[in-house]
C-alpha cells in the first residue's frame, strides 16, 4: 500500500510536469511511478505521450510494449501505439492498432479518424 501511494504521488508529480511543459522532469516522475507499481498503466500511457511529442516514437513504442504486457484490451495503450507507428511512417502497424482500438473502443472517434486519415 505505501508503495502505490507513492507511485500515485509520483505519477500526479509527473502530470504536473508535463502540464507545465517541463518533459525531462514529467518522465523522470512517471518513471518513479513505474518503479514504486508497475502495474500503474496511467503512468506508462502518459510517459509514451511525452516521448511521442518530443518526436522519439521508437521509445514510445518500447514503453506501450511494457503497458500492453500488462494489458492487451487497453484501447489508449493500442491508440498510442498506432500514433508511434504512425509517427515512424510505418502505416500498416499504425493501421493495426488503430483498428484494434476500434475493436476494443467503438466509440474512439481519434482512433477512427486516425484510420480514415490513412487511408486516404
Amino acid at each position: 500500500a505505501e508503495r502505490d501511494i507513492q507511485a500515485k504521488g509520483h505519477f500526479a508529480k509527473g502530470i504536473y510536469y508535463a502540464n507545465i511543459s517541463q518533459p525531462k522532469k514529467a518522465i523522470q516522475e512517471l518513471d518513479s511511478a513505474i518503479i514504486k507499481n508497475f502495474t500503474l498503466i496511467d503512468a506508462y500511457i502518459e510517459k509514451a505521450i511525452l516521448q511521442l511529442e518530443n518526436n522519439e516514437a521508437s521509445n514510445t513504442i518500447a514503453t506501450l510494449s511494457k503497458a500492453i504486457a500488462l494489458d492487451k484490451k487497453n484501447a489508449d495503450i493500442l491508440f498510442w501505439m498506432g500514433k508511434a507507428y504512425q509517427q515512424k511512417k510505418e502505416f500498416d502497424q499504425a493501421l493495426l492498432y488503430f483498428s484494434e482500438t476500434i475493436k476494443v473502443d467503438p466509440t474512439n472517434t481519434a482512433a477512427q479518424q486516425a484510420i480514415d486519415e490513412l487511408k486516404k
